[in-house]
């Protein structure tokens, strides 16, 4: 029930009430959907009190369309690039790369349009810069492959663009982190808004805290300090203005008010991991 097809024949009503009892607290669209669905989903969703999370193109709803629905956050930042796009693709299944051509010299004014509807709606921008990099290296590593949709070239030119236009950007990574890695890939995608997408580095602080807390609708809770919400605190030793990777200095960090110091941090060993994994 938490993972449903839809058409025109499902009970759309229905569908948002199944998936709302598995405690589901957003609606995700994900992959190929018609316009009208898309509409009529949100329209459900947030009558029956859930988010709204699609992808920034729903195949073959172009970008303009999803945004004019009204969900609450669009993912991947290169899913709007098909906005300017003579073709697109007409499935998920098919994506093929977005035209490169339409964002030499400067801002794209179709972009631009599209990124203002996107702030006076609200809508916030999860632009997962960091699955683009991953892309482009397994591209390096195999060139025979066929190309993605796009590189982490233009989706940070995109993103600083969208920036610039007052939307709001979260910092979703679209990936897992190793069982082994000293730190969570969150690390990875501040760092690539900081250096590639050239935000502030407090932008991006906000962008991983307030911002990231409105994503998932507990910006009352959470992502701010204030008297009365949850004490989710990260104490570093190097200031993070100077440098987003001082974030990696970790000194202790507080859950819901519990401490953690960092000095007790070890990872997984081997022996730990379940079978079945």
């Amino acid at each position: 029930p938490w993972m449903q097809k839809i058409n025109d024949e499902t009970n759309i009503p229905e569908a948002v009430a199944v998936a709302r009892g598995t405690f589901a607290t957003g609606l995700k669209m994900y992959a190929n959907l018609p316009a009208h669905l898309i509409r009529a989903l949100t329209e459900e969703a947030h009558r029956q009190g859930l988010l709204v999370w699609a992808h920034g193109m729903v195949f073959p709803a172009p970008p303009a369309q999803v945004i004019a629905a009204g969900p609450d956050v669009v993912s991947h930042t290169c899913y709007l690039a098909y906005q300017v796009s003579e073709k697109r693709p007409q499935t998920y299944q098919d994506r093929f790369p977005v035209d490169y051509a339409k964002f030499e010299g400067g801002d794209n004014p179709i972009m631009a349009g599209l990124f203002r509807e996107m702030r006076q709606r609200g809508i916030i921008l999860d632009a997962t810069l960091r699955v683009y990099a991953e892309m482009d290296e397994r591209a390096a590593g195999n060139p025979e492959a066929p190309p993605y949709h796009c590189n982490t070239d233009l989706a940070a030119k995109l993103t600083n663009q969208a920036f610039r236009e007052g939307v709001m950007i979260s910092t979703g990574t679209d990936g897992m982190t190793p069982r082994e890695a000293p730190y969570s890939a969150l690390h990875e995608e501040l760092e690539l808004l900081a250096t590639k997408a050239d935000m502030p580095p407090l932008q991006v602080i906000r962008s991983a805290t307030l911002i990231g807390a409105m994503t998932i609708g507990k910006e009352e809770e959470m992502g701010t300090v204030e008297a009365g919400k949850l004490a989710n605190l990260l104490v570093v030793e190097k200031n993070p203005l100077d440098d987003l990777g001082n974030l990696r200095s970790v000194v202790f960090t507080v859950k819901r008010g519990r401490r953690f110091d960092r000095a007790d941090y070890r990872p997984i060993r081997p022996e730990e991991i379940p079978d079945d994994e």
